[in-house]
């Protein structure tokens, strides 16, 4: 239940940041819309914010644009040479090793809908495949699911989601071989990092492997974690 003393502590925060658009349309949203709103404004750091508002925003001085600035490199699929095609043979045998020793996942950033192709999902949950309408998530599922068979491991797969479709990525299962690991995370967009709970996100216990692939739904500060801890 929402207090007209926390209702009213939260206008106050906004405008000491001049975030008082926040809640422009408050007197349109029923009670849950409404606790939603304010358990997402108390997650921003607006000390942060200031900060971006005054170097990015209000900052009249335009970035200056490198002289040297160029596409990034890359590594063109075909080798080019023959010291390159031994180079990506190299490669790939080391891929192979990685995968069958279990320290290659996937990871799916999958914060949005589908609205704009009129989809209102998750963009992944989107049938895509032309003959057996097979959806995005489940296309990603059976690969990672192939290659983990065919290498005898552990290919975790992580999806990133956000507040707006955490919940419905939840309820999608689209492989009955990968056991589904959940937690309680914050999801993509919200700007205050969480501690680490890496242990948690993983959901295996010590000494304890899991002998299927697994789909773990995450969310942006235990992204950060995993990628730091890396």
């Amino acid at each position: 239940m929402i207090t007209k003393k926390v209702l009213e502590n939260i206008k106050k925060l906004l405008k000491k940041h001049n975030q008082g658009h926040l809640l422009a349309f408050w007197g349109q949203l029923d009670a849950a819309q409404k606790q939603n709103l304010l358990a997402q404004i108390e997650e921003l750091d607006f000390s942060e914010m200031d900060g971006w508002v005054a170097n990015y925003i209000k900052k009249s001085t335009p970035a200056a644009i490198p002289a040297n600035f160029a596409p990034a490199w890359f590594y063109n699929p075909i080798p080019a040479s023959p010291e390159q095609e031994r180079k990506y043979g190299k490669a790939i045998e080391l891929g192979k090793e990685l995968i069958s020793a279990g320290k290659v996942a996937a990871f799916v950033v999958a914060g949005g809908q589908g609205t704009r192709f009129g989809f209102d999902e998750p963009k992944g949950n989107f049938p895509i495949s032309p003959v057996k309408n097979k959806t995005l998530f489940q296309i990603s599922a059976e690969t990672i699911a192939a290659v983990s068979e065919k290498y005898q491991t552990v290919c975790p797969w992580y999806i990133m989601t956000s507040p707006l479709n955490y919940a419905a990525i939840s309820e999608i299962n689209p492989n009955a071989s990968m056991p589904k690991t959940q937690h309680a995370g914050r999801q993509e967009g919200v700007l205050r990092e969480a501690a680490s709970r890496i242990r948690r996100l993983l959901g295996i216990p010590d000494g304890t492997r899991y002998t299927k692939p697994l789909i773990i739904i995450l969310g942006k500060a235990d992204v950060w974690q995993v990628m730091v801890s890396a």
